[in-house]
C-alpha cells in the first residue's frame, strides 16, 4: 500500500506540475500576443506619422520654390498662356480643331477663322469715346486713348506699375505663393493623368485690371457674384487695402 500511496502522490504532482506548466505557457503565449499587438500598433503610430511628415516637407518645399520663383515675377510670363495649352497637339489644337461657332452668336474665339469685327468684339475700343462721363474709371481711360482705342502697350506699363504696387502690401506674397502652388499642383495632375486642368480663375492680366480699376474708383462696398478660387477678389481686397483699408 505504500508504494501505491507513493506512485499516486508522484502522478498528482506530475499532474499538478502539467497544469502549472500549461498555465505558464498560456500566460506566456498571452504576453508575447500582448507584445506583437503592441509593436503592431506602435508600427502603424509611426508609419502614418512618418507619411504625415513627408507630406509637411514635401508641402514646404514647394512652398520654398515657389517663394524662389515669385522673386522673379513678372506680367510678361504671367500673360502668357499655361505651357500645357502651348504643346503640339494639347488642349489649344483641339480648341482650334472645333467648329467656329458653338452656338448661334457663341462663337469659338480659338478657331483660325475667328474675327474678333465680324463678331462685333472690339478689343480696346472706346465706344462713344467723345461722350462726357463722370464716371473715375471711364476718365481714366479716356486719358490713354489715341482716337478711339486704348494701345496695348499702354496696359503693359499700367499693370507692370500695378504689379510692383501689390508687392508692397503686406501679405499680397501669399496670394502669388498660393496661386504658384495651385498651378504647380494642376501640372502634376496633367502629367500624371494626361488631362488639362485649369485652376479655374482670371488670368493675371484680368487680375491685374481688376485691381487698378478698384484704385481709380475707390469704392466703399464691392459686390461680387460667381465666384470660383478667389483670385479676382483677392486683388480688389488688396485694392480696397491699398485705397485705406475703409472699403469691404
Amino acid at each position: 500500500m505504500g508504494i501505491v500511496n507513493s506512485v499516486r502522490d508522484l502522478f498528482r504532482n506530475i499532474s499538478h506540475m502539467k497544469e502549472g506548466l500549461d498555465n505558464q505557457s498560456s500566460l506566456i503565449n498571452d504576453k508575447l500576443i500582448e507584445l506583437i499587438e503592441g509593436v503592431r500598433n506602435q508600427t502603424a503610430v509611426m508609419n502614418r506619422h512618418l507619411t504625415r511628415q513627408v507630406d509637411l516637407l514635401n508641402e514646404k518645399l514647394m512652398l520654398i520654390e515657389h517663394k524662389l520663383s515669385y522673386q522673379g515675377i513678372n506680367t510678361e510670363s504671367d500673360l502668357q498662356e499655361p505651357s500645357s495649352s502651348r504643346k503640339p497637339g494639347g488642349f489649344k489644337a483641339a480648341e482650334q480643331s472645333m467648329p467656329l461657332m458653338f452656338a448661334p452668336k457663341t462663337f469659338n474665339t480659338s478657331h483660325p477663322d475667328y474675327n474678333a469685327h465680324e463678331a462685333r468684339n472690339f478689343p480696346d475700343t472706346i465706344i462713344n469715346a467723345d461722350v462726357n462721363v463722370n464716371n473715375l474709371v471711364y476718365q481714366a481711360l479716356k486719358k490713354l486713348r489715341e482716337g478711339d482705342k486704348i494701345p496695348h502697350y499702354q496696359w503693359d506699363t499700367i499693370l507692370k506699375e500695378a504689379l510692383e504696387e501689390i508687392k508692397t502690401i503686406p501679405h499680397a506674397n501669399e496670394i502669388f505663393e498660393r496661386k504658384a502652388f495651385m498651378e504647380s499642383y494642376l501640372k502634376e495632375l496633367e502629367k500624371k493623368y494626361g488631362a488639362f486642368y485649369q485652376p479655374g480663375w482670371v488670368n493675371m492680366e484680368d487680375a491685374l485690371f481688376l485691381y487698378w480699376v478698384v484704385r481709380q474708383l475707390k469704392p466703399k462696398t464691392i459686390v461680387q457674384t460667381g465666384v470660383c478660387n478667389g483670385l479676382s477678389s483677392a486683388f480688389m481686397m488688396l485694392a480696397l487695402v491699398k485705397n485705406g483699408n475703409e472699403g469691404r
